[in-house]
């Protein structure tokens, strides 16, 4: 019968210590692994956009860029609804599908699930200028990706210099094909809403913002 001495005993002890612990290790190890992208925590699917907004100066260099998750509003979900499955209507022409960014100067932009394009040029106070700007070709992907943009906005899509972009939405096209136009409601859907860091907008500088909506599967 071998004799184990004490020091025999505590280092077959942390032997087994070490053993069970690296088996738990790896049991984390794998959970942590299992994609989760594409998956809320009940279970279902989310889908997501995000709004990109970078801010250059008068010479072209960039200051400051942000990127953002939206809200897809209650009219942008039935838009994407309407717009793939068969409901007795005409399908929406590819001149009147979401195309377009538009910026706003609300104060405390804050995005709800209700709001409408009007909601969302109730609150800005742009009067003058164009608001919102036009991506006749979407860059789109067969697995389900669209890109808007980068859209430029200048100084001149506001009313003067110095004013403050809070937020941007993101709107049906035209059917004119415009590359800038007033209002997100002229149009009628607005589809997403970003509530980004207010940006300064002075002479010479540009806010380029770019859209991008994916429905694309986790295992892709």
């Amino acid at each position: 019968m071998q004799n184990y001495t004490v020091l025999d005993i505590y280092q077959k002890i942390i032997q087994y210590l070490m053993y069970k612990i690296g088996i738990a290790l790896m049991a984390v190890f794998a959970v942590m692994v299992i994609p989760a992208q594409g998956f809320s925590g009940n279970g279902n699917p989310t889908y997501y956009g995000m709004g990109t907004i970078v801010l250059n100066d008068s010479f072209g260099n960039e200051v400051f860029s942000q990127i953002l998750h939206n809200r897809v509003v209650d009219s942008g979900e039935s838009f994407i609804v309407a717009s793939t499955f068969q409901n007795a209507t005409g399908s929406v022409a590819d001149t009147n599908r979401i195309g377009a960014i538009c910026v706003t100067e609300a104060v405390a932009f804050t995005p709800t699930e209700i709001d409408s394009a009007t909601t969302f040029d109730s609150g800005t106070t742009i009067g003058t200028g164009n608001e919102c700007k036009e991506d006749t070709v979407v860059s789109e992907t067969t697995s389900g990706l669209a890109v808007i943009g980068p859209l430029t906005f200048a100084v001149a899509n506001l009313d003067v210099a110095g004013e403050i972009i809070t937020g941007i939405g993101v709107c049906q096209a035209t059917s004119a094909n415009d590359n800038d136009f007033g209002t997100c409601a002229s149009n009628g859907v607005l589809f997403a809403e970003v509530d980004t860091t207010d940006v300064t907008l002075n002479t010479g500088e540009t806010v380029q913002i770019t859209y991008t909506f994916d429905i694309t599967s986790s295992g892709t």
